[in-house]
């Protein structure tokens, strides 16, 4: 079912590595609390990897040893990753997490948009809303709505 303009899982990033000087960082701040045994990770990223502050690129082992060390990973069921296209194929970065960790993760198949009502939506971007200053602050881009994507949740292999 595609995302659209809602928060559907109340998800304060565990880990928010968007750059702080980016309005999208401060949008995914205001977002909830997680639920209890879910541990949300949010920043940009690609089909393959998250990039954490400082231009840090983590790829699913990477990331995996950070969620690791936290002591909510103990009680972990589940990984939501708020990252653009993280959940994008078969072998995407979702998966891989997950068969790095043992635990579902779930992603967006398409780029995601946090706007500042803290609403999300998972959709390619209207091309003339992209900011050509930054490809990556998404934070004032408009949704195509008829490119809708969804969050894709993985399974361990």
């Amino acid at each position: 079912m595609p995302t659209m303009y809602f928060d559907p899982f109340g998800l304060e990033p565990t880990f928010n590595y968007f750059p702080r000087n980016e309005q999208i960082y401060h949008n995914s701040q205001r977002i909830p609390d997680p639920p209890a045994g879910v541990i949300s990770v949010a920043g940009h990223g690609n089909e393959n990897l998250m990039v954490r502050r400082f231009s840090q690129y983590l790829d699913a082992r990477r990331l995996a040893d950070l969620i690791r060390n936290l002591e909510e990973f103990n009680d972990a069921k589940k990984v939501t990753l708020l990252s653009c296209n993280v959940g994008r194929g078969e072998e995407s970065l979702a998966q891989r997490l997950a068969d790095e960790l043992g635990i579902p993760v779930e992603g967006p198949n398409k780029f995601i948009i946090i706007d500042s009502n803290v609403d999300i939506t998972i959709a390619d971007p209207l091309p003339s809303s992209v900011n050509p200053e930054n490809e990556f602050d998404l934070s004032n881009t408009l949704p195509d709505p008829k490119n809708l994507g969804e969050f894709v949740e993985y399974q361990p292999r």
